[in-house]
């Protein structure tokens, strides 16, 4: 079932990370990880781990409200992102690929 999901609230759940594993979720296109206590990009997640990885399907990504900071330019593999939420983090640098 997790395979198929096209979207995923976790919203307010107190993670400080987000699991490896999701990368898989190739299917998904909107996530909402707002209000957790995330410090730092979760890279791991966007990862290429087969054909169908999260970071090809994700249009909406919602990391409003967490500790997060860095916008690095690993935000580019995230080829379909239309919509991306960092706001109320601690940015110190958002890399200039996220712009491009």
């Amino acid at each position: 079932a997790a395979a198929t999901l096209v979207s995923l609230n976790c919203a307010d759940c107190g993670l400080e990370a987000l699991p490896d594993a999701w990368a898989a979720l190739g299917r998904l296109e909107v996530m909402d990880a707002s209000r957790n206590r995330l410090h730092r990009w979760p890279e791991n997640v966007f990862q290429p781990l087969s054909v169908d990885f999260l970071a090809q399907s994700l249009r909406r990504l919602d990391l409003a409200q967490n500790d997060i900071v860095d916008a690095p330019a690993d935000i580019s593999r995230l080829a379909r992102l239309a919509h991306l939420n960092l706001r109320d983090n601690n940015l110190n640098t958002v890399d200039a690929a996220v712009f491009s």
